[in-house]
C-alpha cells in the first residue's frame, strides 16, 4: 500500500548543491590564479572562501528562531 522508500530518513545535507557550489569556488580561484602574477589576490580569494564557510557553519549551528531576533542588529537595520 505505501512505498517502503517512505520511511526511510532523508539526508538534510543537499550534496549536489555543495559540488556546485565548490566546483565554483575552485574555477574562481583557478581564474584569479591565471589571470593575476601577484599571489596575494590569490590568497586573499581563498582567505574569503575559508571565512565564508566558516561562517556559513557558524550560522547553521544557531536555532533560525535566535538569528531571526538578532537580525536587526547584525544588518544595521533601525
Amino acid at each position: 500500500m505505501f512505498d517502503p522508500q517512505l520511511n526511510e530518513r532523508k539526508s538534510d545535507y543537499d550534496w549536489p548543491l555543495a559540488a556546485a557550489v565548490l566546483g565554483l569556488m575552485i574555477v574562481g580561484t583557478a581564474f584569479i590564479f591565471s589571470a593575476t602574477e601577484s599571489q596575494s589576490l590569490y590568497l586573499h580569494q581563498v582567505l574569503w572562501y575559508v571565512l565564508g564557510i566558516g561562517a556559513a557553519a557558524a550560522a547553521c549551528y544557531f536555532e533560525y528562531g535566535s538569528l531571526a531576533r538578532w537580525s536587526r542588529f547584525f544588518t544595521g537595520a533601525p
